[in-house]
């Protein structure tokens, strides 16, 4: 329970709302305080029960820029300049998602070219595990689309924003939710794993890990993971070639708080953001559960179902990347990757609402990470 007025973090300086529909906005503060948000000249109001509050903004066509106010008994509490209505899209994913625009292959002139202020980014902090009792404010800010900043924006979305932005004509905001190396199962409630006995393998798998922990014991092991990656890191920026450098250390040791544990990130960073006003959904990830790959239509599917329902919404459009071509751990005839681009293409066919990229020509053979994003974008 707070007792402290507080905004979340994602109702800040620049912000895009979603357009034409209504807004939740949302914070924390003292029991039995009234407080009237205005917008635009309309007024809402609302009251703090159990350390939280949250208020429902009207409609309001694309434009801007706006302020929000939040007062109470006639004291302003805060004041939120250079508010947006737009589109505001989730990206979600692993690393193809997270990766960077100053890392592909055109980043010189996206970066010097970037002068779009009404394209906007929003990143949620990776956050691997919290207590549930001291759940974690977020810090992060909104960041224009600028040369300062958009070298760290993710490059599949921001693509994506460009070229919405430029046939749209309305603000376009993009929040990112993602990190490297996780599977769907990350994302997803433990309810949606658990009422398919299919997809119990995720839980059981990282019940094993976990059996009889040591925590002791994981701080060596962790350790000597950490000692591996930072010499990798090293023989890297020195200018190593490929062969010496061999494979990056994969995967990291497993821990009960790791952040790829089943439904992790699911609890410390997506629902951060639930319910904020939203056009859609864009997902770049599978080739993390490429072991299970016959079963990725199906996780995938109760993916999208417990997004969509977070956000009491089943018309939101989902839209995905299905995995490009790459020389899956060096097999140039294997069959993992197409049979999880099979279960992708199953879940377009099957799933209202969904679009699939088809990148099968964008990919590099000996690259899981492809640098050319503006296409997928």
């Amino acid at each position: 329970m707070s007792n402290r007025f507080q905004l979340h973090a994602i109702f800040s300086e620049g912000m895009i709302l979603q357009r034409n529909q209504e807004n939740p906005v949302w914070g924390t503060g003292p029991d039995g305080i009234q407080l009237t948000l205005e917008c635009q000249g309309q007024q809402v109001q609302t009251v703090s029960a159990g350390g939280k509050w949250q208020a429902i903004l009207p409609a309001s066509e694309a434009g801007g820029p706006h302020i929000l106010t939040v007062s109470s008994e006639g004291r302003q509490l805060a004041t939120v300049q250079d508010v947006y209505f737009g589109d505001v899209w989730l990206a979600g994913g692993q690393s193809n998602m997270e990766w960077k625009v100053r890392d592909t292959s055109h980043a010189e002139a996206d970066i010097a070219n970037a002068n779009f202020p009404l394209i906007r980014h929003f990143e949620v902090p990776r956050i691997e595990w919290e207590d549930p009792s001291e759940v974690t404010p977020l810090n992060a800010t909104w960041k224009k689309a600028a040369p300062e900043n958009v070298p760290d924006f993710s490059a599949v979305a921001y693509h994506f924003a460009h070229h919405i932005q430029a046939s749209e004509g309305v603000p376009i905001g993009i929040i990112g939710c993602y990190w490297g190396g996780t599977s769907a199962s990350s994302w997803v409630s433990e309810t949606t794993i658990s009422q398919q006995p299919e997809l119990q393998v995720y839980l059981d798998s990282f019940q094993e890990q976990v059996k009889d922990f040591d925590w002791d014991a994981f701080a060596i092991i962790r350790h000597a993971y950490d000692q591996s990656t930072a010499d990798y890191e090293l023989r890297k920026s020195a200018g190593a070639s490929d062969d010496e450098l061999g494979g990056y250390p994969w995967p990291p040791p497993m821990s009960p708080h790791s952040f790829m544990r089943p439904s992790g990130l699911y609890e410390t960073m997506l629902l951060k953001v639930v319910p904020y006003g939203l056009k859609g959904f864009l997902f770049y990830q599978g080739e993390s559960d490429a072991g299970h790959a016959e079963l990725y239509d199906k996780l995938l599917t109760g993916l999208i179902h417990n997004w969509r329902s977070l956000w009491h919404n089943d018309n939101l459009p989902f839209h995905f990347v299905q995995l490009t071509s790459y020389c899956a751990d060096g097999k140039p005839d294997g069959e993992s990757w197409p049979l999880l681009r099979e279960s992708q293409a199953i879940v377009n066919e099957r799933v209202p609402h969904t679009g699939m990229a088809v990148t099968l020509d964008c990919g590099e053979r000996d690259d899981i990470h492809p640098r050319d994003k503006r296409t997928v974008g």
